[in-house]
């Protein structure tokens, strides 16, 4: 990892292009301490903050997801986006690596903001489709929401 500190900005970089941006204020020790829970940047407290943040994108990550997930959360991000779509995403694995992250730097549930969509049938793999198909669209997509809860290891998303 690499950190520049120039201009009260630090740029984090990680491997595999995983790459975040922290703005830190250099004057006070109480803003950027008011900010963190533990010593580590949260979720709720980088929106409090009125700071711009980046939501960590998992689509197209194979079976490197669980890996580049848990590089993003031990980077830096605490927003993570994912879908129920099997075609593009592996949530389960999401899932896998924002846990396994979190367990290692002693972040809870509450610290990171999950977020995932619901991906109509036209976007599904028609082999893997999370969903019964034939179901009406409300109940396709609460059974898409159950499913990406247990996928994400969660009993809630934000």
């Amino acid at each position: 990892h690499s950190v520049d500190t120039r201009s009260g900005s630090a740029i984090i970089r990680g491997t595999d292009s995983v790459t975040t941006s922290h703005s830190v204020d250099t004057r006070s020790d109480t803003t950027t301490s008011s900010m963190r829970v533990g010593g580590i940047l949260s979720a709720q407290s980088i929106l409090s903050s009125g700071r711009p943040y980046l939501i960590y994108g998992t689509a197209w990550k194979e079976d490197q997801t669980s890996r580049l997930v848990a590089e993003a959360v031990k980077s830096g991000f605490r927003f993570i986006d994912t879908a129920c779509q099997p075609l593009h995403y592996q949530e389960n694995l999401v899932g896998e690596g924002w846990t396994k992250a979190a367990a290692e730097l002693g972040l809870k549930r509450e610290d990171l903001s999950l977020q995932t969509k619901f991906t109509s049938l036209n976007g599904q793999d028609p082999e893997q489709i999370p969903y019964d198909k034939a179901a009406p669209l409300k109940e396709q997509v609460e059974q898409s929401l159950v499913k990406s809860l247990e996928n994400l290891q969660t009993d809630y998303l934000d």
